[in-house]
C-alpha cells in the first residue's frame, strides 16, 4: 500500500445514496488515496449520469472506474555510497533549463 492511501474492506460493497436516486459505491476491497476523485457529467434536463455500464442479467450495472485523481509520480533523489572510508553524495535529480530542456545526470 503507497503512503497516503487508505484501504477499505467490506464484506458487501457499500453504495449511498446521494439524491435523486444517484447512488455511489465501490468495490468490496477498495483503495483510496488523498486526491482521488472522479468525474462524471449529470443531465439536468434528462436527470441522467453519465457512467460506463454494462448489460447484466438483462440490467444495467454501472462499471467500476479508476479514479481520476491525482497521479502520484516517484522518483529518485539521489544516491549515498560509502567509499573510501566517506559517504558520497550522487544526484539523480533532472533539472529544467529557461529553455524548457531538461537535462539528467
Amino acid at each position: 500500500m503507497q503512503p497516503g492511501s487508505h484501504r477499505c474492506r467490506h464484506s458487501a460493497p457499500p453504495t449511498f445514496v446521494l439524491e435523486d436516486g444517484v447512488r455511489i459505491g465501490s468495490a468490496a476491497e477498495a483503495q483510496f488515496r488523498t486526491g482521488d476523485y472522479w468525474l462524471f457529467p449529470a443531465r439536468t434536463a434528462s436527470g441522467d449520469v453519465e457512467w460506463p455500464s454494462s448489460e447484466v442479467a438483462g440490467q444495467r450495472q454501472a462499471q467500476l472506474q479508476e479514479p481520476d485523481g491525482v497521479t502520484h509520480q516517484l522518483g529518485l533523489p539521489g544516491t549515498l555510497a560509502f567509499r573510501d572510508r566517506a559517504w558520497q553524495v550522487g544526484d539523480c535529480r533532472c533539472s529544467v533549463a529557461a529553455a524548457g530542456l531538461a537535462s539528467c545526470p
